[in-house]
């Protein structure tokens, strides 16, 4: 390591114990760490001006009067969810919320009937849309299969807290279509090739969803 690139890291570890509390982290705020040392420092100073200046005076609207406008969310959504991402952390609080922690675990799919899966996915449609969240899966996808893309999702990643007027999508989509259970309703996926679609000479999907895979589900090329 030569002298500069060990005073930067220096800097940068006193930066982040005069930015941190108890509660309050650095990598909480930014998951995603900087490569760079130089742009790490640079971002760490504006941050500590904000702590700074928030501590000071920890109301939005005289800080906005002063010029500060955007909180360094990173990334980012919108202004109102920039600030209350930037006050949450500032006072020590979560983030992110996870479904199974603030409503408890959906219930295995085998053990449910149809009329079930068609309440849990109300109930849970109900919960989502209280915390600005709404399911934006493929149409026309079969209940139970709705049901099991959304259970994975939300036994998975948690959701970030955004304001009044903000609303988050749930798609259930990684962009690997072979691996996607809605491949056969998605009109990208079905337009898409595969090498595995290649090597099979058909369309790629995962077997759970064969028995109710629709009849018009061909990827385009196929049949032709």
């Amino acid at each position: 390591m030569t002298s500069t690139a060990a005073q930067l890291a220096r800097d940068n570890h006193r930066l982040r114990s005069l930015i941190e509390a108890p509660g309050r982290r650095v990598d909480d705020f930014w998951p995603i760490p900087e490569p760079d040392p130089r742009i790490e420092n640079a971002r760490l100073q504006d941050l500590l001006v904000w702590v700074r200046a928030f501590t000071a005076e920890p109301d939005r609207k005289r800080l906005e009067a002063h010029g500060f406008l955007y909180p360094p969310v990173d990334p980012g959504f919108d202004p109102d969810s920039d600030w209350l991402q930037f006050t949450r952390w500032m006072a020590g609080r979560p983030l992110s919320w996870h479904f199974v922690t603030e409503f408890g675990p959906l219930p295995p799919e085998d053990g449910l009937s149809d009329v079930d899966i068609a309440r849990e996915l109300k109930r849970i449609g109900e919960l989502l849309e209280s915390r600005h969240v709404v399911i934006d899966l493929q149409e026309n996808l079969p209940e139970r299969i709705a049901y099991r893309c959304l259970k994975r999702e939300l036994e998975g990643e948690p959701f970030e807290y955004v304001a009044d007027g903000t609303t988050c999508h749930v798609t259930a989509c990684s962009g690997y279509c072979p691996g996607c259970l809605q491949r056969p309703w998605c009109e990208s996926g079905l337009e898409s090739a595969w090498p595995e679609d290649e090597e099979s000479g058909h369309l790629t999907c995962p077997e759970e969803v064969a028995a109710h895979m629709p009849a018009t589900a061909v990827r385009a090329g196929d049949g032709e």
